[in-house]
C-alpha cells in the first residue's frame, strides 16, 4: 500500500508537468525533465534484499565501532584493536592502513578521499588502552595519521563520535564512561574548540547537527542499573545546551546512537542495561522533543540505528546472538531481520540504495 501511494504521487506529479506544457515556462520536451525518485525503494525491494556479511572484511570478537564511506565503493573502518582499514571496491577487499596497539579507535570521518579523522576512546575505561591521544587526522587517505593538537579548551579524555554538516563544520563527542566533552570545528578540522559537558550529561556518546547552529547530543548518567537516557539540544552552535529528553528515574538505560533521515525526523537507539524491552526514541521536530517507541517486547541492548529514509530503518545491537529489527513504516511496527547480525554499532547509507553496517564483522545492503 505504501509503495502504491508513492507511485500514484509520482504519477500525479508527471501528469501535472504534462498539463503545464502550454505554459511558456514549461519545457516543450518532457524527456528533458528530470523527475526525482520520490518513492525510493519499495517495501518489496527491501524485504527481498537481505544484509550480507562481507567475507573479507575486518572481524573481531564482540563489536567494531564505526565505518565511513565517501562513495558507494570507497570507505574506511576502525576498531578497538587499534586498526584502520580501507576498501576501494565496496567491501570486496580491504587493506589495513594502521595497526596501533594500545589505541581503541572508536569513530571515523572523512571529508573526501584524502582528508579524514579517526578518534580514540582514551585511557581509563577499556582494559589494555594506553593511548591518551583523542583525535588523529590524515591528508593522504589514511596512509599516515598525526595527532590533532590544535584544541582550544579542555582536552577530551576520549571521543566516541565524529560527524559533519559540511566540509567546514565538524563535530565530535565523548565519551562512554565519562567524562563528557563536546568539540566543534568551523575550518574543516584544522582547529577545534572543546567544552566539558559532564555537569549536564555525565556520559556522552553521539552527536548530530542539522545545521552549524542546530544539533543534539545523546548519552546517559552512568553505566549502572540506575542510569538514564539524556538528550540535549542546542540552537546556537553548542554555546548552550538545554534538555530535550530524559528517561524515567532508575530506568537502567542510556542513549546510544542517532539516525536522522531528514532534518525534522530522527531516531535514537536505547541501550537498556536493566533488561528493558527493545525500543527507540523518535522526533518529528528536529530533536526539540522525543517520544519512546517500542520495537519488541523482549530485552534488547539497542546500539546502532539507521534509517534509509523516514520510513525504512533498522535497529542493531542486542544480547548474544539476537538479530536486529526492521521497520517499513517509520517505526510504527517492527519485525526481526534475521539477515542482520548481532552487535551492530553503526549504519551508513550512501546513494539511497547502498548500506553498510558494522559489528563483529561488516555487512552490506544492496537495493535494486
Amino acid at each position: 500500500m505504501i509503495a502504491s501511494r508513492r507511485f500514484l504521487f509520482a504519477y500525479a506529479l508527471l501528469l501535472g508537468l504534462v498539463a503545464c506544457k502550454g505554459d511558456d515556462t514549461a519545457p516543450a520536451d518532457l524527456s528533458m525533465v528530470a523527475v526525482p525518485d520520490l518513492a525510493g525503494p519499495t517495501d518489496e525491494a527491501v524485504l527481498a534484499s537481505p544484509w550480507k556479511l562481507l567475507a573479507t572484511a575486518p572481524k573481531i570478537i564482540g563489536k567494531q565501532d564505526d565505518l565511513f564511506f565517501v562513495t558507494t565503493e570507497e570507505g574506511w573502518s576502525v576498531n578497538g584493536d587499534g586498526h584502520v582499514f580501507h576498501t576501494k571496491d565496496g567491501g570486496a577487499s580491504w587493506e589495513m592502513l594502521l595497526e596501533q596497539p594500545g589505541t581503541y579507535f572508536r569513530a571515523v570521518l572523512f571529508l573526501d578521499a584524502m582528508h579524514g579523522f579517526v578518534s580514540n576512546i582514551g585511557v581509563g575505561y577499556y582494559p589494555g588502552v594506553t593511548d591518551a591521544r583523542p583525535l588523529f587526522r590524515t591528508s593522504d587517505g589514511g596512509k599516515t595519521f598525526t595527532e590533532v593538537t590544535e584544541i582550544t579548551g579542555p582536552k577530551p579524555t576520549g571521543i566516541c563520535n565524529l560527524t559533519m554538516v559540511d566540509a567546514q563544520h565538524l563535530f565530535a563527542s565523548g565519551r562512554v564512561g565519562g567524562p563528557s566533552f563536546f568539540m566543534k570545528s568551523s575550518d574543516g578540522g584544522q582547529t577545534w574548540t572543546s567544552k566539558d559537558m559532564s555537569s549536564q550529561i555525565p556520559m556522552l556518546i553521539d552527536v548530530h547537527f542539522a545545521t552549524p547552529m542546530e544539533g543534539v547530543l545523546i548519552g546517559g548518567t552512568s553505566t549502572g542499573t540506575f542510569s538514564e537516557t539524556i538528550i540535549l539540544r542546542t540552537t546556537d552552535g553548542g554555546e548552550t545546551f538545554t534538555p530535550a529528553y530524559t528517561s524515567a528515574n532508575n530506568s537502567g538505560e542510556m542513549g546510544w546512537k542517532f539516525s536522522f533521515p531528514s532534518d525534522k525526523v530522527g531516531f535514537a537507539s536505547i541501550l537498556a542495561y536493566g533488561g528493558g524491552n527493545a525500543a527507540v526514541l523518535k522526533t518529528t521536530d528536529g530533536g526539540a522533543s522525543w517520544k519512546q517507541v517500542e520495537v519488541a517486547p523482549e530485552p534488547f541492548e539497542g546500539k546502532g540505528v539507521g534509517f534509509l529514509n523516514e520510513n525504512i530503518g533498522w535497529l542493531g545491537g542486542g544480547i548474544g546472538k539476537q538479530p536486529g529489527y526492521r521497520t517499513l513504516d517509520g517505526g510504527l511496527t517492527w519485525s526481526a531481520d534475521a539477515s542482520l547480525g548481532p552487535y551492530i554499532n553503526r549504519f551508513r547509507f550512501i546513494g539511497g540504495k547502498t548500506g553498510y553496517a558494522i559489528g563483529g564483522g561488516i555487512q552490506k545492503l544492496t537495493l535494486p
